[in-house]
């Protein structure tokens, strides 16, 4: 693709950044090639860093062509374990005693993890994708250990959850305006319309509408889409819904269940974000099972997990204190617009809450989440009513 004038400006930017120092901001809503802007930035040198706030964003800079993309957090943070002394149990709950001593034996448990940031200056210059996601912490931690840095995302995507909008607040060095591909995209042409006007119906665009019913989401089930919703109460209800319309059981995960992990484990390789498929199930006892998991990487991870509906709540309940205790894994055939954010896939399904919406967030703000939602499709998008 040829660059534009505002693209050429952005690299300009960029590379005013990159041999003088300091920071620049740039801005530009779905479509307008800011993939390209990085990739043609980063040939400038191999040093340079580009790094995104979730595994997943990482996973599409990858296909959009940017070698070796960081997470932010394992390029700035160490990861500090806290753990604590365990009895040790035999296979009937048991404590086992020291042979010598009679006194109980114990064992180290990590109990949870802490992030905090490295003490090292970073020399190279960092680019930031998806800054839209990152708070006024991860800002002020950037600033701290950085010396030349860009901030680069969608200034019209949902501001991060429980913390400071700094992004989308600040003042663009360069804003990126032409929208590529509009016309041979409908999901973008129409998410182009939700950002610009309030007045947006879906016929316009022609993006398909069906009725929030059980039929509606066999079609998710046929072709593999991905639902994106506002509340966990409704993530909840399709989740049981479409694993009804699979014929699998309430309380045991399945071969074909999508599932996201909502926990890392540096240690397993897996981490919070990460999507996945589970490929089989090895039962264990009534309340946890073994599941073997092929990840949105292409990778296979077998891990524990809870033998239930996989919602956090009975995870909390559970708790995890051995090795052998479940990862917090949910099923994923419906995922909040929040925890999609960063994430592309072929074929979404929104469930258009806007009205419910509206009296709690407000209109502007609802029409960020619904255009937040809809561009989380690379091709199709259809948009489920009532």
């Amino acid at each position: 693709m040829e660059l534009d004038v505002k693209q050429e400006e952005a690299i300009e930017a960029l590379k005013s950044v990159y041999n003088n120092g300091g920071e620049c901001i740039i801005k530009g809503p779905a479509g307008t090639g800011k993939s390209e802007v990085i990739a043609a930035f980063t040939k400038l040198d191999p040093d340079i860093i580009v790094a995104a706030p979730t595994h997943k964003a990482c996973d599409v800079l990858r296909r959009k062509g940017v070698d070796d993309p960081k997470t932010i957090h394992s390029l700035m943070y160490n990861v500090i374990e806290e753990a604590e002394q365990v009895p040790v149990l035999d296979k009937d709950g048991i404590k086992v005693l020291d042979k010598k001593t009679k006194k109980p034996l114990t064992k180290k448990v990590v109990t949870g993890q802490k992030w905090v940031p490295r003490e090292e200056h970073i020399p190279n210059t960092v680019l930031f994708e998806e800054s839209s996601m990152i708070g006024q912490r991860g800002v002020g931690d950037i600033r701290d250990a950085t010396k030349s840095r860009a901030f680069v995302g969608d200034s019209f995507q949902l501001s991060p959850v429980k913390d400071k909008d700094i992004f989308n607040t600040a003042e663009a060095d360069v804003e990126l305006e032409k929208v590529w591909r509009i016309n041979n995209s409908p999901p973008l042409a129409f998410a182009t319309a939700l950002r610009l006007r309030s007045n947006v119906t879906t016929e316009e665009f022609e993006i398909p509408t069906l009725p929030r019913i059980r039929s509606s989401l066999e079609q998710v089930i046929e072709t593999n889409g991905t639902v994106v919703v506002w509340k966990n109460v409704t993530r909840h209800e399709v989740n049981r819904t479409i694993r009804l319309l699979k014929g699998y059981p309430e309380w045991m995960p399945e071969p074909g269940d999508k599932i996201i992990f909502y926990e890392t484990d540096r240690d397993l390789g897996v981490y919070n974000g990460l999507g996945g498929i589970i490929c089989k199930v090895f039962n264990v006892d009534p309340y946890k099972v073994r599941v073997r998991i092929l990840t949105d990487g292409g990778e296979y991870r077998t891990i524990y997990a809870l033998a239930g509906p996989l919602q956090g709540e009975e995870f909390r309940r559970y708790g995890k204190r051995r090795e052998e205790d479940p990862l917090h894994i949910e099923y994923a055939h419906a995922i909040t617009c929040h925890k999609a954010q960063g994430s592309e896939w072929p074929d979404v399904y929104v469930i258009d809450d806007l009205k419910s919406m509206q009296h709690v967030t407000g209109r502007k703000e609802a029409r960020r989440w619904f255009y937040t939602a809809v561009t989380r499709t690379s091709k199709n998008l259809t948009i489920l009513n009532g």
